[in-house]
Order: C-alpha cells, then structure tokens, then sequence
C-alpha cells in the first residue's frame, strides 16, 4: 500500500511541460499546408465549375446559331430556285 502511494504522489509531482518550440513549429506548418492545400482545391474547383457553365452556354449558343444556319441555308436554296424558275419563264 505503501508502495501505491508512493508512486500517486510521484505522478502527482510530474509537471506537464507541453510541446516544445519545434514541435509546435511542426504542427504550425502542418496545419497551413493544409489549409493552403484546400484554399487552391476550393479555387480550382470553382474555376472548374464556371469554366465548364461558361462551355455550356457557348456550347447552347453555338447549337441554335448551327440550326440558324441550316435554316437560312435551305431558305436562301429555296429563293435560289424560285427565282430561277421565275426567270426561265421569261
């Protein structure tokens, strides 16, 4: 019993030091690579995602001038041939 007592007031007397300056150094370092880490993930990704919105919409436009297109194509075909018809009459 005697023994147990000794060795609770022993641990009783050990002080907490903490961490040493190298360690919390480390820590520091730790800790703002990887907060610099997510900060450029978080920027890529979001230019990832306008970038890829931006496509979109020149890509809709791109699609509706294409049929635009083709439409005024096949309506200038279309005078095209009415106006030689017009003209072989006369």
């Amino acid at each position: 019993m005697q023994d147990r007592q000794e060795l609770l007031d022993e641990v009783k007397t050990i002080k907490f030091r903490g961490l040493g300056a190298p360690s919390l150094v480390l820590a520091y370092c730790i800790f703002l690579g990887c907060v610099l880490f997510f900060v450029i993930k978080i920027f890529l990704v979001n230019h990832i995602y306008y970038s890829s919105k931006e496509i979109t919409k020149l890509q809709a436009r791109y699609d509706l001038l294409y049929e635009e297109n083709r439409f005024l194509k096949k309506e200038l075909e279309t005078l095209r041939f009415h106006y030689r018809i017009t003209n072989l009459e006369d």
